[in-house]
């Protein structure tokens, strides 16, 4: 009977009805919007209005083991075709929001970046193993540069400057917190 319970919880888990708002979706229902929708075909502020609220919504940390047992392959999938979507979009928003600050005010945004990418760590664990597909075994941080080079490549000149500075902010700050051991531990 508790098997049969936690089945029916699953489900209604993965299928609520209808689709929410992004804008006031909860954890769950934002968790869904990641997991049953191909992001490509949705708005470009729809899918910035997704990044964001993942961001706010997990900030906390995410228990990868609860989602691992949840998730079917065609959610797996799902996911990690609509990572790279989702980061691209994010990650533009993070390079404008790096150019927008001080130079005094930079450090401080390029730890909040990459505490938002630790916290991240442990989507690996999700990963539906593809013949031809990279595996990302290491953490969210390779798939993120590995995405960069091809959204540096189809940018602009200017904008391409922009997004190699604030990647070496990144890269630079991020072996400085490894170095010192003051990376944050991804969540369980």
């Amino acid at each position: 009977m508790a098997l049969v319970a936690v089945s029916v919880t699953a489900v209604a888990w993965w299928y609520p009805s209808p689709l929410p708002d992004p804008e006031v979706a909860d954890r769950t229902e934002l968790l869904y919007w990641l997991v049953t929708r191909d992001l490509s075909q949705e708005l470009p502020e729809t899918r910035r209005t997704l990044a964001r609220r993942l961001e706010q919504e997990y900030s906390e940390g995410i228990d990868w083991k609860t989602l691992d047992r949840k998730m079917s392959i065609d959610h797996r999938k799902q996911l990690w075709a609509n990572l790279p979507v989702l980061l691209e979009i994010w990650f533009q928003d993070r390079v404008q929001g790096f150019h927008a600050r001080a130079p005094e005010e930079r450090l401080a945004y390029v730890d909040e970046t990459i505490d938002a990418i630790a916290l991240w760590n442990g989507v690996e664990s999700l990963k539906v193993e593809t013949p031809g597909v990279p595996s990302y075994r290491s953490g969210l941080l390779p798939v993120l540069f590995a995405c960069i080079e091809n959204w540096k490549s189809r940018a602009e000149p200017p904008r391409r400057d922009q997004m190699a500075r604030f990647l070496t902010a990144i890269q630079t700050r991020w072996m400085i917190r490894k170095l010192s051991g003051d990376l944050p531990e991804a969540a369980p």
